[in-house]
């Protein structure tokens, strides 16, 4: 906000120049708008800095040579300026954050809204009142046919490559691309896949693949954080992964990626660990609190629907209520107390997710983060995974059977002591350290597996584990396992995991 106190005084300046102390009450009164939003609108838009808002005030004074691009311009601002209170938290409108958006439920919605700073609401409230102002007002002065004309084409010279423009061309790219990515999920899962079995050795009955959301690694006790939120997990037998790396920074893009045969780049959705269990002969079953609103709306349902049965805590998303983790146990429990064939259960939880004292459900917050309930709340939730695989462990072992139970939260978190201190991101290590661990009936100790591992390399683990043999997928343990130089997939390029830069911990 100093900053944009500094544009300010910097325009102020400016207007001084520009015959501020002569204009009128009401001119007065727009032109103060006009500072105002050369102010407040770069930053707004992740693109804060003196040079853009001289632009923008430029571009304000050139378009009110023009009732129609006076108009036009105010119209513009407008549309952008509900962005302002996410790009002063996020920056720039991303490809992550678009895609994030177009699968955000009105539940989640609603809470995004309840956590944005009041500060910054502020500031989007008065950029408003500021362009109908802007819009509402005359020219200061009268102009001839050829100021006129004149003025209209400095006016689209100034936004020709402008920050507004490229603001505008980035949301229509991402939101075509993110629907674009969608139907080739969907068209590639209606499709045929190349998947050849050579041989099931099926060593337990049952298997259960938890996808965890929006856990972060560095804040479970079990891999060294201070404060205890996995008091069962840290000395729980199996094997824990310390390096294991998520696909990429959302569940949108990260879920195709490390389910399905995937360079980062491309994916061969079909290819995806539930038709393998369906072709070795599992029973595979979908179980998720994430919603459904239909098979083709998020790349999660996309390939839920490849499962022999699904079941969802949540139909119609945009207007689901919020709904426990722990209720997917209950189900959980019911199936495997009827279930005879050899079977895969995916559990899709909502885990962590923003806002994560939304996720506790009356779950008690057992940490005190001075002057940070939403980081109390944060661990309180990742708590709250160690009593959801503790259960889950528990239901396992009383069938008296075989079984195994893997997990891998789908991305990390960005976690600092900001107004916004738990949210996605793309830019940090932690957004994409995430907790991976294996549990089975024949594992008796705790074992850490400190090499690296990729989630791309999920189904060679997810093969050894269920002992299915294939052709396309080789089959590795994951002691095994080494994916070395890990590469990521940030949105928009693949991205050498070791060259992100670290976020520090919340102690």
């Amino acid at each position: 906000m100093e900053q944009i106190k500094k544009i300010k005084d910097q325009l102020i300046r400016l207007g001084a120049g520009l015959g501020y102390r002569g204009m009128g009450r009401r001119q007065k009164l727009s032109f103060l708008a006009m500072l105002f939003i050369s102010a407040l609108m770069p930053a707004g838009l992740g693109y804060a800095g003196v040079m853009n808002s001289v632009l923008t005030f430029l571009i304000l004074l050139t378009a009110k040579g023009n009732k129609l691009t006076r108009i036009l311009a105010g119209v513009v601002f407008l549309g952008l300026s509900f962005y302002i209170p996410v790009g002063l938290q996020y920056g720039r409108i991303k490809y992550p954050l678009v895609v994030s958006a177009m699968q955000t439920s009105y539940l989640e919605a609603s809470e995004f809204l309840r956590e944005v700073d009041v500060t910054s609401l502020v500031l989007m409230l008065l950029c408003i009142v500021a362009i109908i102002v802007y819009i509402s007002s005359a020219r200061a002065f009268s102009l001839t046919k050829k100021m006129k004309v004149a003025a209209l084409i400095v006016c689209i010279g100034l936004t020709v490559n402008s920050y507004p423009k490229r603001s505008i061309a980035g949301l229509i790219a991402y939101y075509d691309k993110g629907n674009k990515e969608l139907a080739d999920l969907a068209r590639k899962t209606q499709g045929v896949d190349t998947l050849e079995i050579s041989g099931v050795d099926a060593k337990y009955k049952n298997i259960v693949v938890v996808i965890g959301e929006s856990v972060s690694r560095d804040y479970l006790s079990l891999y060294g954080y201070q404060h205890d939120t996995t008091p069962w997990l840290k000395s729980a037998p199996g094997y824990f992964a310390t390096h294991y790396v998520s696909a990429a920074p959302n569940t949108f893009m990260s879920i195709p990626r490390t389910l399905s045969i995937s360079d980062g780049l491309n994916q061969q959705t079909k290819n995806n660990a539930v038709v393998l269990a369906n072709k070795a002969g599992f029973t595979t079953w979908w179980l998720s609190n994430q919603g459904f609103i239909g098979e083709y709306d998020t790349p999660s349902t996309v390939i839920a629907m490849n499962a022999q049965h699904q079941y969802f805590l949540k139909q119609g998303d945009y207007f689901s209520d919020n709904k426990d983790d722990f209720l997917l146990l209950d189900k959980l429990e019911t199936l495997l107390n009827g279930e005879q064939k050899n079977s895969v259960f995916f559990i899709h939880m909502t885990g962590s997710h923003p806002d994560a004292c939304e996720r506790l459900n009356g779950f008690p917050v057992n940490f005190d983060i001075k002057d940070m309930p939403k980081i109390s709340c944060y661990l309180a939730s990742i708590n709250k995974l160690d009593a959801f695989i503790k259960r889950a462990d528990g239901l396992l072992k009383r069938t008296n059977q075989p079984y195994a139970l893997v997990y891998f939260s789908d991305h990390g978190m960005t976690v600092d002591r900001s107004a916004r201190p738990v949210r996605h991101g793309g830019e940090f290590k932690q957004n994409y350290s995430v907790p991976f661990f294996i549990m089975a009936s024949d594992i008796k100790e705790h074992i850490t597996v400190n090499q690296p591992v990729s989630a791309y390399d999920f189904l060679s683990i997810f093969s050894w584990l269920s002992g299915i043999k294939s052709k396309n997928i080789p089959a590795k343990s994951i002691t095994d396992v080494n994916s070395g130089d890990i590469m990521v997939f940030d949105g928009s390029r693949m991205v050498r995991y070791v060259s992100l830069p670290d976020n520090s911990l919340v102690e």
